[in-house]
């Protein structure tokens, strides 16, 4: 444990998360590794958590559905009913705080996950959340048409603080194990590792380090002095360089984080320009003419280091070329020496140069004004008016996925752009019962978020509402039952102080968040404040599931009214 008390101790203050047990600690600290490198948008660690009494061996879990972290079942059975082709991956974490592995525990994990995945009734006991991860692996595995390949990757990591020497007895263990979970054909992939202290700081450390990659360019024009750019480069790469190092994690997975700045996401190969990037590498002459069929890439850099022909490029974005991109990383297999891509790497930290940039290299395609929201100046300034805030009531606004990762300043501050959104959605929109998951929250309700012409003030007191129930959930004054419904407890804060309309005017809607604002930042009234909603969560939900009511309208409406109802 000596080896990383150092790490631990900074992730308990960064994190807030000083009213856990060192074990409890070290089980959100070792979530944080593994999921880290799964996930580039920041989240809450000790949601991940489940080493709360019944936990079947399973201290944390993470759902991913299309590499985005779901961590309850409301949350996984709205997309599986939503989407196809989905990339399912399942993570399971066992953290131990003793300095040497048991071997047996890779055969608990083994069969306990077994038994909570499978169709099977459960015959032990366990907590609520490995109650709701069973229903979420479940909902992946009942409709395997949904999902790519038919069925979800599994990775089962056991953490310990001593060092993974992977000695006979135990590697045959961890084999074993991952034998057991592929035999039983529910899971497409299987993963089962061992992590030490040094690989757990390897993983610390990745997780707080922006991406970064060396690539070679001999074939290269440095263009001339530009205003906002501090260097840029038009150069030939070949293809499987691209892939390998600009596009490709440590783990062999595609960096997402890196397309936040792109205009649009992987159309997948219903898109007929994807397909025939496909049907292009798939012939040799088509190879070999790839340079000059294709648009290339656009790269934008924080930081560009050279020695000769050697590049460092840290911190940076693929701003166009997302779809090549992801067709290139899909067909790696078949890239040889003759594929080459055009290339434009560019140095800056001018956010107005880097908009005009993304602008005028989508130009070739019909780009709609959605698809440019990703660069907006609405999002910047949500960003400006976040930070300069009072000290104490200071919130970062995650604008760009990654983008505070290699910052000093309080974790639990950054609040994602799928954060605001559904606070504001929760808060502001009037209707709005339950608000799902971001992506269907953008396509029903896209134009009435983050408009030019709106007030930042909705979105940061949504925003410091959301801050303040994950600081009541993280130092155990709610009961982590609850956390389902976080975004129907905003609503029932906003219903409880301010009355059932959202204020239409804007002095009444600004007088409204101030009110917000003022309560969410007292903690003890807004500890207050929050309890005496939960009454109307049991009164609306009657017998029911608290979990599975958090997406169900009729709940939300009945949730609703009876906190109206205690406010008379």
């Amino acid at each position: 444990m000596d080896l990383v008390r150092g790490q631990v101790d900074r992730f308990r203050q960064e994190y807030g998360l000083e009213a856990l047990k060192d074990d409890e600690l070290f089980e959100s600290f070792a979530a944080y590794c593994v999921v880290s490198q799964f996930v580039e948008e920041s989240f809450p660690p000790d949601q991940l958590r489940t080493g709360r009494g019944g936990d079947l061996g399973i201290d944390a879990r993470a759902i991913l559905l299309n590499h985005e972290l779901r961590t309850d079942s409301a949350d996984v059975k709205e997309i599986m009913a939503d989407h196809h082709g989905i990339d399912a991956h399942i993570v399971i974490v066992q953290a131990k705080r003793s300095t040497h592995f048991e071997g047996s525990v890779f055969t608990e994990i083994a069969d306990n996950l077994i038994q909570i995945a499978s169709t099977a009734e459960m015959t032990v006991p366990c907590s609520d959340d490995v109650r709701d991860l069973r229903i979420s692996i479940r909902s992946v595995c009942d409709d395997p048409r949904r999902v790519r390949d038919g069925r979800p990757k599994v990775s089962v990591w056991y953490v310990t603080t001593g060092m993974w020497t992977g000695d006979a007895y135990l590697e045959a263990k961890r084999l074993a194990a991952a034998k057991r979970l592929t035999d039983t054909q529910l899971f497409r992939d299987v993963e089962v590792k061992g992590i030490g202290a040094q690989d757990l700081i390897r993983l610390d450390q990745r997780a707080a380090s922006a991406a970064s990659a060396r690539i070679t360019l001999t074939r290269k024009v440095t263009m001339p002095p530009v205003p906002g750019v501090k260097q840029a480069f038009l150069a030939l790469l070949p293809a499987q360089e691209l892939v390998n190092n600009l596009l490709t994690d440590d783990n062999g997975n595609m960096r997402r984080g890196i397309f936040e700045d792109n205009v649009r996401d992987f159309q997948q190969y219903d898109n007929r320009v994807n397909s025939e990037i496909q049907h292009t590498l798939e012939n040799e002459v088509g190879r070999r003419e790839f340079a000059v069929l294709n648009n290339g890439v656009t790269v934008v850099a924080q930081r560009v280091d050279s020695s000769g022909d050697v590049f460092d490029v840290r911190d940076y974005q693929i701003v166009n070329g997302c779809q090549t991109c992801h067709v290139l990383f899909d067909q790696r297999a078949v890239l040889d020496d003759s594929v080459f891509v055009s290339l434009r790497l560019i140095q800056s930290a001018n956010e107005e140069v880097i908009s005009r940039i993304v602008q005028a290299t989508n130009q070739q395609t019909a780009v709609s004004e959605d698809d440019l929201a990703a660069r907006t100046r609405f999002h910047r300034i949500i960003e400006s008016y976040f930070a300069h805030q009072p000290v104490e009531r200071r919130l970062y606004y995650e604008r760009r996925a990654g983008m505070y990762t290699a910052r000093t300043m309080t974790k639990t501050r950054i609040v994602t752009r799928s954060q605001v959104a559904r606070a504001y959605a929760a808060m502001f929109i009037d209707g709005m019962v339950g608000v799902g998951v971001y992506s269907q929250l953008r396509r029903s309700h896209g134009d009435l978020l983050f408009q030019e012409n709106h007030d930042p003030l909705p979105y940061y007191a949504g925003a410091a509402a959301y801050y303040r129930l994950e600081w009541l959930f993280r130092n155990r004054r709610l009961p982590s039952t609850y956390g389902p419904l976080r975004f129907h407890l905003l609503t029932g804060i906003r219903l409880a102080l301010t009355g059932s309309q959202v204020p239409r005017d804007t002095k009444g809607l600004r007088k409204a968040c101030k009110t917000i604002v003022d309560v969410v930042w007292n903690p003890e009234a807004a500890e207050d404040l929050v309890k005496s909603i939960i009454p109307s969560v049991h009164s609306a939900a009657g017998n029911g599931n608290i979990s599975d009511a958090a997406h169900d309208k009729r709940f939300g409406e009945s949730f609703q009214q009876a906190v109206l109802t205690g406010r008379q």
